[in-house]
């Protein structure tokens, strides 16, 4: 087995996959990535046996051959050779790499032990432009829930349905929503429930352009993107039914910076019980207040201006659910809009309608109780 990378190329591509072979599971062989060489390729490759990743190099002067390694150990080797060509060789059992006048050598294993990899998932094929699904899934998969016990929040619900796909995460206190339109759609409809951890780890590996193909099976997900493919078990798709909770109209809609909201609400969050993070937002005419307040400590008070219609409001919300929305939201304005007075919060974009963030109020009494999203749609 033998065989030149590049430097750069192959960091990258170990670091890719690094995240996955280190997760804590019981079985230790998943600790090492396995780097295959064939005859015009190198692949890397690892797996914590619910998601398998791949990754293809381009290689110079291939000998084949397939070795395992640990994972933290090789990125650490990886990380610290020299810029330019690393030429790779096995000798008996031991790995070499050699850049410039560095050398490693490292103790291999067997691969005779390794789970099969990429297992074959027949389905429809969804394709996404890159673009649009790395955005997609940062700004839902920071709403799921990482809680064991409601597994069933733990992903992003994925449908398609007539040429539009849709994005949904919630952990039962608040929800986010994208969708998007297909350029070009699948002949059938089809839905599953990505695990969050597959989502971030797809979301790293998803280029600049390019296009997302995602093969949808019954229990499983393939995805290929330029030279990465992930394979993912499925969570068993509990989703609760969220359709009841989107709007057709407001009460109460405000519309301001979203830039100068947020940093409003970070000032009004250093004062925040670290409690509860209470931050409060409170509409006057042509005006929205965020306040914060911790009873031993003092409080910060903001005015910006708005655009207020509907009745004057007052709600209070967490102000961590607040700036992880507004980061999703992105620059521009941000519309806030209310159903009922006390109701379920809607942040969204003035010219975006493909994103909604609904988030629950939270009320103080002798004790901070929240309200729960998931009595809603359950």
């Amino acid at each position: 087995m033998r065989g030149t990378l590049d430097q750069s190329e192959f960091q990258e591509a170990v670091l890719l996959v690094q995240g996955i072979a280190q997760s804590k599971i019981s079985n230790p062989v998943v600790e090492n990535v396995v780097l295959r060489f064939e005859k015009e390729r190198a692949e890397i490759l690892a797996t914590n046996l619910s998601i398998s990743i791949r990754v293809r190099l381009g290689v110079e002067g291939a000998e084949p051959g397939e070795i395992a390694l640990p994972a933290k150990l090789l990125g650490q080797v990886v990380r610290e050779i020299p810029h330019g060509k690393v030429d790779l060789s096995l000798e008996g059992s031991e790995f070499q790499l050699s850049a410039g006048r560095s050398n490693f050598r490292l103790h291999t294993i067997s691969t005779e032990d390794f789970p099969p990899f990429l297992p074959e998932v027949e389905g429809p094929v969804v394709e996404v432009a890159s673009e649009i699904a790395a955005q997609t899934i940062k700004r839902s998969v920071f709403a799921t829930s990482d809680e064991r016990a409601r597994f069933q929040l733990g992903g992003i619900k994925f449908t398609h349905t007539k040429g539009e796909a849709r994005w949904v995460a919630t952990d039962g206190r608040r929800l986010s929503m994208v969708k998007h339109s297909l350029e070009n759609p699948p002949a059938e409809d089809c839905s599953m429930l990505i695990p969050a951890r597959a989502a971030q780890e797809l979301m790293k590996a998803l280029p600049d352009s390019g296009n997302l193909y995602m093969t949808v099976g019954d229990k499983r997900v393939l995805f290929d993107c330029e030279n990465v493919t992930i394979a993912s078990t499925l969570l068993e798709d509990n989703f609760p039914p969220y359709e009841g909770l989107l709007p057709s109209d407001f009460t109460i809609e405000v519309r301001a910076d979203r830039d100068q909201l947020n940093a409003a609400v970070r000032r009004a969050s250093i004062l925040a019980s670290e409690k509860t993070r209470l931050v409060h937002l409170e509409t006057r005419d042509g005006e929205l207040i965020v306040t914060g307040e911790r009873q031993e400590a003092g409080d910060a008070h903001d005015e910006l201006d708005a655009v207020v219609s509907g009745d004057p409001v007052k709600v209070s919300y967490n102000a961590s659910f607040l700036l992880e929305c507004l980061g999703a939201v992105g620059t521009g304005q941000v519309v806030w809009g209310l159903v009922q007075q006390g109701g379920a919060g809607y942040f969204s974009r003035e010219d975006d309608d493909t994103f909604l963030h609904i988030i629950m109020p939270m009320t103080v009494k002798e004790e901070v109780e929240e309200e729960e999203l998931e009595e809603q749609v359950t």
